[in-house]
């Protein structure tokens, strides 16, 4: 993400102007995720913001890291549990460590050169909850947007994982796939 990109954001906290889809109920893949997590599992929330898809795990005793480029972000979501440490950085650059979480969170953060760094951060038999917006109707004389999937794209974007629960683009939900995902209980190289 770019300087203009950061300061958008911060400056979106700051006035109020973040998108309805980073505040309110935590995406349907986080409930789902939530359900099956152990005790103490360790969560990374990518690009966190208001903490809407982490706070109550943390609440519940999970160890949960939430990453976000906007400090402004955690200013309005504070104060937070103990369990919950926040790391401001831009996730286009931080890569973090391999097979170190139980529950990786990407709702709405899509970089498809980041995504197989980022999945791998999931342990063996660790979830990865996702929401990406997608593309319903591509126009010809216009490329589809790069922080929205394709159609069916989600089946393709996480190899070494399998689909446990998914939600397609519905009348209340027109512009999301929602998806819960399991990392296969051995780790590949590559996957």
């Amino acid at each position: 993400m770019s300087h203009a990109e950061k300061e958008h954001w911060n400056q979106a906290y700051t006035e109020g102007r973040s998108h309805s889809h980073f505040e309110g109920q935590r995406s349907h893949s986080v409930d789902w995720a939530a359900k099956k997590l152990n005790d103490c599992a360790r969560v990374l929330d990518l690009g966190a913001g208001v903490l809407r898809n982490s706070r109550e795990l943390a609440e519940s005793g999970h160890e949960v890291l939430a990453v976000d480029i906007a400090q402004e972000a955690f200013n309005k979501a504070s104060p937070w549990p103990e369990s919950l440490q926040f790391l401001i950085t831009d996730v286009d650059t931080w890569t973090p460590l391999p097979a170190a979480f139980d529950l990786v969170i990407m709702v709405h953060y899509l970089n498809r050169e980041k995504l197989a760094s980022l999945a791998e951060s999931v342990g063996p038999g660790g979830l990865l909850a996702v929401e990406f917006r997608v593309h319903q109707e591509p126009e010809e004389d216009k490329p589809r947007p790069h922080f929205r999937l394709a159609p069916g794209e989600i089946d393709t974007l996480f190899p070494g994982f399998e689909i446990l629960q998914r939600e397609e683009p519905s009348a209340e939900n027109h512009f999301a796939v929602a998806a819960l995902l399991q990392r296969n209980e051995e780790l590949t190289a590559g996957s």
